[in-house]
């Protein structure tokens, strides 16, 4: 009892929106809360009028992301792989991208600030045995793509999440070889791959994203830690205590929805159930709640006071959580 006590003390409330699938995707932009389900339909709030009934909208598809122009970047496949810029409105007509042709599974990548977005089609090489990742910037202004390079692995490695940096600068692609984790940094000006790094520890990733000030990388583990990375070393700087056990009868499930403060101070991150922030250093867990199905995606609050999680089940809502002063 005191435990729902106390962690009840720690809600600043519930977002109120109709029946959903399950939120897929979450940020926060430009004073916005950006929410995807996992049948498309978005919800936007304002984190000033966090009352009001929230924007509502369908995408393509449920990686959509809301840009600094009003408009909303979503994937769309079908014959061929498109990013869609649509208004919310619906005063602008849809402009399509067209990225690659051919079936293919397809990741919309785009940086906290709005500037970069990359698309990666990863399509199978058939009787070679083999998968090529390729990735492309897409031009908003242009309405045109340029292919950054390709990664040709064996179809037995994977790669199971991609980030770019605040500053577009650098794309991260992070997953799995010979059960081992891996971290791939490109660097996107010059089109090359800075290092391709694998680490005995964690035993494989589930999710990456970049330090706001563009010199760290953390990474989501397979066992329930954070790492954190020298962006122009590659070397790990910290890491998070994870599960000293998980049961070997199943795989275990790695991080896979970690986000950074806007102040850069805090790194927070959802498993199972619950919602946990760390210091930026990962030397210290300040803040730990549950209350969710199945947490997925979250997002911070302008002020970094607040933080947004959300549930992948059908029907979950949205929490914020206060976060103790510092």
């Amino acid at each position: 009892i005191m435990f729902i006590s106390n962690q009840q003390s720690d809600i600043a409330g519930e977002l109120s929106m109709p029946l959903n699938e399950g939120i897929r995707a979450m940020s926060g932009y430009d004073n916005k809360i950006f929410a995807v389900a996992s049948d498309g339909k978005y919800f936007i709030w304002d984190w000033e009028k966090l009352d009001d009934k929230p924007m509502t909208g369908s995408a393509n598809s449920d990686q959509a992301y809301l840009l600094k122009s009003g408009l909303i970047a979503s994937l769309k496949q079908d014959r061929s792989t498109h990013v869609v810029l649509s208004n919310p409105q619906g005063i602008e007509k849809d402009k399509k991208i067209t990225v690659g042709s051919g079936p293919a599974k397809a990741y919309l990548t785009i940086n906290r600030s709005r500037n970069t977005i990359i698309t990666t089609l990863i399509k199978e090489k058939g009787s070679e045995g083999k998968i090529n990742y390729e990735i492309f910037s897409v031009d908003i202004e242009t309405l045109r793509t340029l292919r950054v390079m390709t990664l040709s692995e064996k179809s037995d490695w994977q790669l199971t999440d991609f980030a770019v940096s605040d500053d577009g600068k650098y794309f991260a692609a992070i997953g799995e070889q010979d059960h081992k984790s891996r971290l791939i940094l490109i660097d996107l000006t010059a089109r090359r791959t800075v290092y391709d790094n694998i680490y005995d520890e964690p035993a494989y990733f589930g999710s990456v994203t970049f330090s706001r000030d563009n010199k760290d990388i953390f990474a989501g583990g397979s066992a329930g830690g954070i790492y954190k990375y020298s962006i122009a070393t590659g070397l790990m700087t910290g890491k998070t205590q994870g599960e000293e056990k998980t049961n070997t009868a199943h795989k275990a499930v790695p991080i896979q929805y970690v986000a950074v403060s806007p102040d850069d101070q805090l790194i927070a991150f959802t498993k199972r159930g619950g919602v946990h922030v760390w210091d930026s250093n990962l030397t210290k867990e300040i803040f730990a709640a549950g209350g969710h199905k199945l947490a997925g995606a979250l997002a911070f609050s302008p002020d970094s006071r607040l933080v947004a999680t959300s549930d992948l089940r059908q029907g979950g809502t949205i929490k914020l959580w206060h976060l103790p002063k510092n």
